[in-house]
């Protein structure tokens, strides 16, 4: 597990978060943090927009970054899978996506 995930407990078919779960690979987890951190501090592009939309929902900044960090494992990921180049990402005025770079 690389990221951080909800720790839940419950009885009787209902379950309630109780923080972040300590299961994962702490070094991973901690590098996708800081990497999140400086995207958003640097501005870049489709990361500082999303940041920017998670704050306005009312999340504080650590969930934010989290946010964050999950859509660059995401696009990691595919980069893996797909062996095709990063392309941002970005939304245009009506919704669409809208793709830059390459």
């Amino acid at each position: 597990m690389v990221g951080k995930c909800p720790d839940m407990e419950g009885s009787g078919g209902k379950a309630f978060p109780r923080g972040v779960t300590k299961i994962r690979n702490a070094y991973l987890s901690n590098a996708v943090h800081e990497s999140a951190v400086s995207l958003v501090k640097h501005m870049s592009g489709e990361f500082y927009e999303l940041f920017l939309r998670e704050k306005e929902k009312g999340k504080n900044n650590n969930a934010a970054y989290i946010a964050v960090g999950k859509r660059l494992l995401y696009h990691t990921y595919s980069i893996m899978k797909n062996k095709k180049p990063y392309r941002e990402r970005r939304p245009t005025e009506r919704g669409r996506i809208a793709s830059t770079g390459i």
